[in-house]
């Protein structure tokens, strides 16, 4: 059914910036040289479960992926050819995403998943107030379960770790040693606090500037303080969801009748089926993703299973040392380093996740004659702690189960 109303401004902002956004993450791979050195240098790639054939193109193909991730991310901006661009940017990166557990981003997960609603909605379904409820409930999980993350005995009782973070700021503040973990305990809950309330916040006409302006302030100072990318450049977009739908009117009729369509076109409403058969199952797995490691026996920051994709944004300061015992029959026994095959990066990220640890053990064993053992001798500190032995150096990695 289509009707006359007012464009839903705000998603169409929404989508310019987005497009734009993502746009500048694809120019960042070409400038950083990050597309050689993560995706094609490395001979091997920590693939997730029941993905090991998902693998990166030759050379070519994945400069050509990210050519077309800038190429349509301009034409999404721009509101040219809607529908075909969200749909090859949503396979663009979730391809990207899912080809290295070590290149793991919260933002890229938020990313693939607002480009699954763009690719789902007719465009001229946009100005459905419905269809701006699923972005903003989009949005607000990110925030809710981030905030729930913040909730553990880490942050809220040891103050960690915040106290190791701020460390340097505190002394510069001159606040002495006896009240740092106290104030670093305080700005946990409180960030905490501020990310469950801040979507009920945003969506209060009375409360939304104020809640705004503090959101910009919390993430305009992690974005300055910690190497976290460009994910509070995208929560700071995302927030302007829960203004009023019309607000980039002031930006003027002519910004928006160019960049954001004419503000009366006829709009398609979508059908109340389309909820239930798709939207509902949606969230609901993303809900479980989210709350999966509260079902999970042991420590979540030890173990890490069910870290990934539950929102735990900078929730904890880690640190792993590894090497490899390989035992052939008829061979001496040989110690491997992780650094002589892997990248820097895939080098850092195996020491403190065990699943990748026990992965990197079975591809040890593919490359080496049958029969071979691997062991590892691996250490994992936990928020400057001393480290711990996490893995008995007399078991065979090979008799355990790559943890999915």
């Amino acid at each position: 059914m289509e009707t006359n109303t007012p464009q839903n401004l705000s998603l169409s902002f929404y989508r310019m910036a987005m497009g734009l956004l993502l746009t500048l993450i694809a120019v960042r791979y070409f400038y950083n040289g990050w597309i050689d050195e993560l995706f094609i240098a490395p001979s091997y790639h920590f693939h997730y479960f029941g993905l090991s054939w998902w693998k990166p193109l030759p050379p070519f193909g994945m400069y050509g992926v990210f050519f077309s991730l800038i190429l349509f991310g301009i034409f999404f901006a721009l509101n040219i050819f809607p529908k075909i661009s969200a749909w090859t940017l949503l396979v663009g990166f979730t391809y990207i995403e899912f080809l290295d557990k070590a290149t793991y981003l919260n933002h890229y997960y938020l990313i693939t998943l607002v480009l699954f609603l763009f690719a789902l909605f007719p465009t001229k379904s946009l100005t459905d107030k419905r269809v701006l409820n699923v972005f903003r409930l989009q949005i607000a999980l990110v925030y809710i379960f981030a905030g729930v993350a913040k909730f553990n005995y880490e942050w809220v009782v040891l103050g960690q770790p915040l106290a190791i973070w701020f460390k340097d700021i505190f002394t510069a503040l001159s606040i002495p040693q006896d009240y740092q973990v106290p104030l670093a305990r305080a700005i946990g809950v409180f960030t905490g606090i501020f990310e469950l309330s801040l979507p009920f916040f945003l969506s209060r006409p009375t409360t939304r500037f104020g809640a705004y302006m503090v959101a910009l302030v919390f993430h305009i100072s992690t974005y300055f303080c910690f190497n976290i990318g460009v994910f509070p450049l995208i929560m700071m977009i995302s927030a302007t969801l829960f203004f009023d739908p019309k607000w980039p009117s002031i930006l003027g009729s002519k910004f928006c009748n160019f960049f954001l369509n004419n503000p009366h076109i006829k709009s398609l409403r979508i059908k109340p089926a389309l909820y239930t058969s798709i939207l509902i199952p949606f969230f609901s797995f993303q809900i479980f993703l989210a709350t999966r490691h509260f079902f999970i026996d042991g420590q979540l920051f030890w173990h890490e299973r069910g870290f990934n994709f539950s929102w735990h944004v900078m929730a904890v300061e880690k640190a792993g040392y590894l090497r490899y015992l390989i035992k052939t029959p008829g061979l001496e026994p040989k110690w491997v380093y992780p650094s002589d095959t892997l990248s820097d990066l895939q080098s850092k990220m195996i020491g403190m996740r065990p699943d990748m640890i026990i992965q990197f053990a079975h591809h040890i064993a593919d490359v080496h004659p049958k029969g071979t053992q691997v062991f590892a001798e691996s250490f994992i500190s936990i928020n400057g702690r001393p480290a711990e032995r996490y893995f008995d150096l007399n078991a065979n990695l090979l008799e355990r189960p790559v943890p999915w």
